[in-house]
């Protein structure tokens, strides 16, 4: 059901901007519609609406309802390796977020350790709640993180990432569990994988 909302939305656009007899549609018409949609729907938008009118071309060609081969003027909307990379947060408003956590009680003291986990070590969040006590290796200084792949790293812990940890597991709530980042409400427990934040 999501795909058919996906791609059924420009469509409805192609309609409504070509009219509703495809047997008038041309390549310069369609090329204009899929410049103008993709310039309004972000990274993802073109790419989508590309596909499903390439489709949709093919698919009312078979049924003689439009001119055959107009599904090779729709181009090809490159995507590249790192296009999806994920956009960061400048700067000084991680600091302000970090000067946000109430250092006075244990909740602040977590999502301080949290925080400077995700925005100084770059962990991901699935990283951060899953991280044990035992991966924490005070005397070597290093912290282990088991990546995409089920792949073990050894990442240094910086002084500020230790400090703030300490401070946390000082006051952490006696649990059962060895995780080291805990829930303070309802009950005391775990995070799930991408409940970190």
């Amino acid at each position: 059901v999501a795909s058919v909302q996906i791609y059924a939305g420009p469509l409805r656009k192609l309609v409504a901007a070509l009219g509703e007899d495809p047997g008038r549609w041309d390549a310069r018409g369609l090329r204009s519609f899929l410049l103008s949609y993709g310039n309004r729907h972000g990274r993802s938008g073109p790419r989508n609406a590309a596909t499903a009118i390439r489709v949709f071309l093919r698919y009312l060609a078979v049924q003689g309802l439009c001119a055959p081969g107009l599904d090779g003027a729709i181009p090809r909307v490159a995507r590249w390796r790192l296009d999806f990379l994920p956009r960061y947060l400048p700067a000084a408003d991680t600091e302000r977020v970090l000067d946000a956590c109430d250092l006075s009680t244990a909740t602040g003291l977590r999502n301080r350790a949290m925080l400077l986990l995700l925005a100084r070590m770059a962990l991901r969040a699935g990283d951060v709640s899953g991280l044990r006590l035992g991966d924490i290796d005070w005397r070597g200084g290093t912290l282990k993180v088991c990546g995409k792949g089920r792949r073990e790293s050894r990442l240094p812990l910086t002084q500020e990432v230790g400090d703030a940890l300490t401070a946390y597991l000082e006051v952490r709530p006696l649990a059962r569990f060895d995780y080291v980042f805990l829930r303070s409400t309802p009950t005391v427990g775990p995070f799930s994988r991408s409940g970190a934040v």
